[in-house]
Formats: C-alpha cells, sequence, structure tokens
C-alpha cells in the first residue's frame, strides 16, 4: 500500500486554518485510489497543500479500493483508472453519494520486457494471443526459446480491468499470471526475469526529464500490419496511433465545491497538465474537456 500525508505548516498554523471546516490533525483532503495515479496526484497535492496551508491524505491501494471508499462516504476524491460501473454507481446512489467523474490526464499503457529478450515490438493480435495463453513461448515470435511469464496487476487493479476488457474480455488473463500490487512491483520483476512481460503505466519508466529508463524496454505496438508506435511518442498518444490508452479519473460525491473545487480546478490548470506531462502522463484532450462539460466540470 502506498500513502503520502501532506503535513505543510506548523501546529499553530493549522489551528488558524480551522475555519476551513477541519479538526486539529485531521485532513482536509482526502484522496485514495488508483496506485497509477499515485504520484502524480501526490505531487498535485504537495504543491497545492503548500500554496493554500492546509493537510492533504493520498493514499494508492487500487482504484477499486479509492471507489469503494467514496461509496462508504469516507473520502473526499477517488483516484480511478477506470470508469465506475454501473453497479457500483447504484451502490454509490443507495448510499446518498453521487459519483461525479473528472478526466484529469491521459495515460499510455507500455508493455515491458527486459532490454535482452531481444523483441522489439508486438501487434495488438500477438499481445491477445500472450496474455490469454495462445502464445506460450518466446520463439513462436522470433524470440529466444523461454516460456513467457506474464507480470499482472491484481483484482482491485483498474488497469487490470482495463487491460482484461481490451485484450482478454471473452476468454480473461492465462491463469498463470502473476498478480502484483503495484506498477513498481512488475518493473522490478521484468527486471529480473528475462522471460517476462507486464504492463504498466508509461509514467513509471520515464525519468523526471520525460527520457526513457535505461533498463526496462518498452515495445513498439502496431495493429493490423500497420505502422508501430512507442508509448515515449507524445504526437502519436495524442493522436491515438498507440493502440493502448485511456483516460485517468477522478470521483466526487457530488459537483466538487470549495477547496476540493479549487484543487481539481488546479490539476486541470495549464501548471496542473504540465505537471503531468512532467510525470509521463499526457494532458487531457478537447474531447475529454468536453467529456468534464457535461459533467458539470468546467473551469
Amino acid at each position: 500500500m502506498k500513502k503520502l500525508i501532506l503535513r505543510t505548516f506548523i501546529l499553530t498554523s493549522f489551528i488558524a486554518c480551522q475555519n476551513k471546516n477541519e479538526q486539529a490533525g485531521e485532513p482536509a483532503i482526502v484522496i485514495k485510489g488508483s496506485d497509477t495515479e499515485f504520484e502524480l496526484v501526490s505531487e498535485f497535492a504537495r504543491i497545492f497543500s503548500e500554496r493554500e496551508g492546509i493537510v492533504m491524505d493520498v493514499e494508492g491501494k487500487g482504484s477499486s479500493s479509492g471507489i469503494e471508499k467514496l461509496i462508504e462516504g469516507k473520502i473526499d476524491i477517488a483516484n480511478s483508472s477506470r470508469e465506475i460501473t454501473e453497479e457500483e454507481r447504484q451502490e454509490a446512489l443507495q448510499n446518498g453519494v453521487n459519483p461525479v467523474q473528472a478526466i484529469i490526464a491521459t495515460d499510455a499503457i507500455a508493455f515491458i520486457t527486459h532490454p535482452q529478450l531481444g523483441i522489439d515490438s508486438l501487434s495488438v493480435i500477438q499481445l491477445k494471443q500472450i496474455l490469454s495463453g495462445h502464445i506460450v513461448n518466446w520463439s513462436e515470435l522470433g524470440g529466444p526459446d523461454l516460456p513467457i511469464k506474464i507480470y499482472g496487476r491484481n483484482t482491485k487493479s483498474g488497469t487490470y480491468k482495463f487491460i482484461q476488457n481490451r485484450f482478454v474480455r471473452e476468454t480473461g488473463f492465462v491463469k498463470t499470471m502473476i498478480q502484483l500490487e503495484s506498477n513498481k512491483a512488475i518493473i522490478n520483476a521484468v527486471k529480473e526475469d528475462p522471460a517476462g512481460i507486464g504492463y504498466v503505466g508509461a509514467g513509471f519508466i520515464m525519468e523526471q526529464n520525460g527520457k526513457p529508463v535505461s533498463d526496462i524496454w518498452a515495445l513498439y505496438l502496431y495493429t493490423d500490419g500497420g505502422k508501430s508506435y512507442s508509448p515515449y511518442e507524445t504526437i502519436a498518444v495524442n493522436n491515438g496511433d498507440y493502440p493502448v490508452i485511456r483516460p485517468l479519473y477522478q470521483y466526487f460525491n457530488g459537483k466538487p465545491n470549495g477547496i476540493v473545487q479549487s484543487f481539481l480546478k488546479f490539476e486541470l490548470s495549464e501548471e496542473g497538465q504540465k505537471i503531468a506531462r512532467d510525470y509521463g502522463y499526457f494532458p487531457i484532450s478537447s474531447f475529454d474537456e468536453s467529456i468534464n462539460a457535461k459533467n458539470g466540470i468546467s473551469f
């Protein structure tokens, strides 16, 4: 589990901020959910909390856990790398919670291998065959004679559900897939396994300067014999040419207001979207902005 509590002022200043409906020691904004969004939202929270003189609590434990806590009315914001399900929405409404969605960034999902594997690119169809267990050895794809080992996220993860729906909706993942708790755990496993393949948010394999990390390979992907694209290619991601991209969401109980609205406004500002780029994500598109507007999120 990942957790970051940001306390950016001394106790006397904290007490002076109680007109923001804080009790001593309690965060003004509590955010839980997506592991993929944890580091990005933590950076948003660090900057915002310093400016506003408030306490913020950010925790990453998976998209489903964040949505569960929002439904229970225990948090202000649920980070989620997948859309809320209709079942979750109905459960929320029955509990007096009205989940309102905002898209805060775009994420490219990278499929990673050990640099020594020697396979540069795969097609979307080949990925489906790997994840479903129809291709089981790298030699079937022109690589070394090694049984393929797949590293994925656990079922609490929004990334797990996104990849499941995108590639193996009908068959499900091969039963031998090793489920891990975080993007970083998958990266570390693949680094140590020349036969491994895993999927992670592209931001987790980029340096702060936007350059790829050197000890992991992000596969180029292509569809139907077309040109292959890297998850590092900004233009390809923005144009939708890279085939595995998704919005990153936050969910609120009703249209956000007060300090929560101010935080969301910061995330969606030009400054906030630049921070998203610095962390290896991509700004929201005009289409995403229109979806936000339909949900009453427009600044």
